[in-house]
């Protein structure tokens, strides 16, 4: 079995980086739920934007970070709009910095359809983030007891309050990438044990 590995160093908490990027987005005071994923039906968009709009009127402190691009991309800004919620929502498109971005986040928000074993899920924990995704889920992303599943048949408002509850988690999250290497996600590792495994093979 070959994990698909990340650069678990490159996601480590860092308060620096958490500090620098929550000033860069004007997020100093907020609650940030976060999601990264293309604007597909799979990821489940509109109910994410229901679930928001359920936590943002428990707790109006709130800002839901949007990163990715994708066909439904002007369809949910859209549906953001109809809602009035596009002062509370962020749609920070494609980027390279998703490492960074992840740190400035207290939350990830996760409701797909469906996933095999989403790389962002190994990603998020890395990052030493909550993460509340849908049980259509595989058990087998929850490698550093971060993730809380939840039933797609659960209310909007079900799923805001279990997002609320998990950012108050206290964590440490700079244990959390260390968690993940040990789980054999590392991309190292997972270079090393193939490069093993080519060379034996060959030398058979």
């Amino acid at each position: 079995l070959v994990k698909n590995g990340i650069q678990t160093d490159r996601y480590k908490f860092n308060d620096r980086i958490r500090k620098e990027y929550r000033s860069k987005l004007g997020l100093e005071d907020k609650i940030v739920i976060g999601h990264i994923g293309r604007f597909t039906k799979q990821k489940n968009h509109k109910f994410m934007v229901d679930i928001f709009e359920q936590i943002h009127k428990k707790n109006p402190n709130t800002v839901l970070l949007l990163i990715g691009v994708g066909e439904l991309f002007d369809e949910i800004k859209c549906y953001v709009k109809n809602k009035n919620l596009d002062e509370s929502i962020i749609f920070f498109g494609a980027t390279t910095e998703v490492p960074q971005l992840l740190q400035a986040m207290d939350c990830f928000l996760f409701p797909s359809l469906y996933e095999g074993l989403p790389v962002a899920g190994v990603e998020v924990q890395a990052a030493g983030l909550p993460i509340v995704m849908s049980d259509t889920i595989t058990r087998e992303v929850d490698i550093a007891e971060l993730a809380t599943y939840v039933s797609l048949e659960e209310s909007a408002d079900k799923w805001a309050d279990i997002v609320l509850e998990e950012c108050k988690r206290k964590i440490d999250r700079k244990s959390k990438a260390s968690i993940v290497k040990k789980a054999g996600f590392d991309i190292k590792e997972t270079t090393d044990m193939l490069t093993t495994l080519y060379i034996t093979e060959s030398e058979k």
